[in-house]
């Protein structure tokens, strides 16, 4: 019995092995915040009834990923929504990045709170290309999230994402989205996957 535990077990680690590295071989990862200010730049920002003490972003030191995003959201008051934003090239310079090789944008998340968040994310493109998903359930834990390009919805102001020439993703969160209106929300790994 201890022979076929043990076989077993082998197999499921070199599974899971191989597995994990099909993943890696298929993710792109567009911003490990390995520099203080990211790669091409983030930060936050605020709108309608929120302050400049609403939101907030840094990157922090992480076990598991080297670098880590920290964001903090407040949006307690009513007609309050922030969030963060990052570039995927040098927005100075007009420069945007091809993801039309790839099939889902990606990224890991986790909350401070045990109590289950929901957000908003969106992938913009010049000449007001904006699409948007709602990710629902990050807790406590880190989770990897997938999200492919055909489930983001454009709004009903913007023009659809070119996502041949992508030039930022943000982190939106709105008041009355979510049971938590207020928490830290920590992100690692942005990236592309096909």
């Amino acid at each position: 019995m201890k022979k076929v535990a043990l076989v077993f077990s082998a197999v499921l680690v070199l599974v899971i092995g191989m597995a994990f590295a099909q993943v890696t071989f298929n993710y792109y990862i567009i911003e490990p915040f390995s520099t203080p200010f990211g790669h091409f730049g983030l930060g936050p920002w605020t709108g309608g009834t929120s302050s400049a003490t609403d939101a907030s972003a840094q990157i922090v030191s992480s076990t598991l990923f080297g670098n880590k995003w920290d964001v903090y959201y407040n949006v307690e008051k009513d007609g309050s929504y922030n969030g963060t934003y990052v570039y995927f090239a040098n927005s100075n310079l007009n420069q945007s990045f091809d993801a039309s090789a790839y099939s889902s944008y990606v990224f890991f998340a986790r909350s401070d709170s045990s109590t289950p968040i929901t957000f908003k994310v969106e992938l913009k493109s010049p000449n007001n290309g904006v699409e948007y998903y709602y990710v629902h359930g990050i807790g406590k834990y880190w989770t990897f999230v997938q999200i492919p390009f055909k489930d983001f919805t454009k709004y009903s102001w913007s023009n659809e994402t070119n996502f041949s020439q992508l030039t930022q993703g943000t982190f939106v969160f709105e008041h009355n989205l979510d049971v938590l209106n207020t928490a830290h929300i920590y992100v690692a790994d942005i990236g592309f996957m096909k």
